[in-house]
């Protein structure tokens, strides 16, 4: 993401729903060069804002929902035309908009309770096609569903629509940035693919999360193969699986050498292969000898 800063102007920023007693929220988010809406209980009423999507970028709408739901509408500055249809926005799908370059109105309306946040900010739309190519290619190693897929380009209007697992607590974007520029909601889908194939002794789905060469007690394995050859025929120890198991992978452990998981166990690291930007597994321990 471009590191220009260019605030965002809100236009309201709390409204208080008298009888229902919960509050709808609106603040400017720097770092993302966006807005952050957080809903409390709140049943009716909406909060106005401004958002500024430069040339090459596209906009995110991220939702992180529990109950009820929010339209948003996005519309030119000085303008009545909407940018885009209204969008009814529920649950944790994440969804990405091509817009022209420009400063938008943002209206976020909530007309049932609703209890949740939602974070509207431009992004790279190349960095953002890179991230769904990696995403795919994370998400189909675990032979997930087709509709759970990124598309990994770019259509004229709408660019994608993630159904992200329960990823509740999900982290900021930047979370990881000690270790790796791949925002953080991506690093917390492949842990969470690491988890799934560990736990169910998922060999083959493993060894597409790795980063080639890897040393595996004291062996050297170039490829996929050579991993699944090793691997033939061995399981992780218990002490593995138990920490394994106790992973949330959320808000991880993260260094200049990497990010943690299952007590350092796995250590993810940042992979561009074939020109694609992700994190995989680059060190791997508690595999029986």
């Amino acid at each position: 993401m471009k590191k220009t800063i260019i605030a965002a102007i809100l236009m309201a920023a709390l409204i208080l729903a008298g009888c229902s007693g919960g509050k709808l929220t609106m603040e400017s988010n720097d770092q993302t060069r966006g807005v952050d809406v957080r809903s409390e209980h709140f049943s009716e009423g909406s909060v106005r804002g401004n958002v500024t999507v430069e040339e090459g970028e596209c906009l995110i709408v991220s939702p992180m929902l529990d109950q009820g739901y929010f339209i948003v509408r996005l519309t030119p500055e000085g303008s009545d035309e909407p940018a885009i249809p209204a969008m009814e926005i529920r649950g944790k799908a994440m969804s990405a908009y091509h817009v022209s370059p420009g400063s938008y109105d943002l209206e976020v309306r909530v007309v049932e309770r609703t209890d949740g946040a939602l974070s509207v900010m431009p992004y790279d739309e190349k960095a953002y096609a890179a991230e769904n190519d990696a995403l795919a290619q994370a998400l189909g190693g675990l032979g997930l569903p087709e509709g759970l897929l990124p598309e990994g380009t770019l259509p004229d209007n709408y660019l994608s629509g993630i159904e992200l697992p329960d990823m509740t607590g999900m982290v900021a974007a930047d979370r990881y940035e000690v270790a790796t520029s791949v925002s953080g909601p991506l690093v917390e889908i492949i842990a969470f693919n690491v988890r799934a194939a560990s736990l169910s002794g998922d060999w083959e789905s493993l060894s597409k999360l790795i980063l080639y060469p890897i040393d595996v007690n004291g062996k050297t394995l170039h490829n996929e193969e050579e991993f699944l050859s090793y691997t033939a025929g061995r399981s992780f120890t218990a002490e593995f699986i138990d920490s394994m198991t106790a992973e949330t992978c959320h808000d991880m452990f993260a260094n200049s050498g990497g990010i943690s998981m299952a007590d350092g166990y796995v250590w993810l690291g940042e992979s561009a292969e074939s020109g694609i930007k992700t994190v995989k597994i680059i060190s791997l321990s508690g595999i029986e000898n």
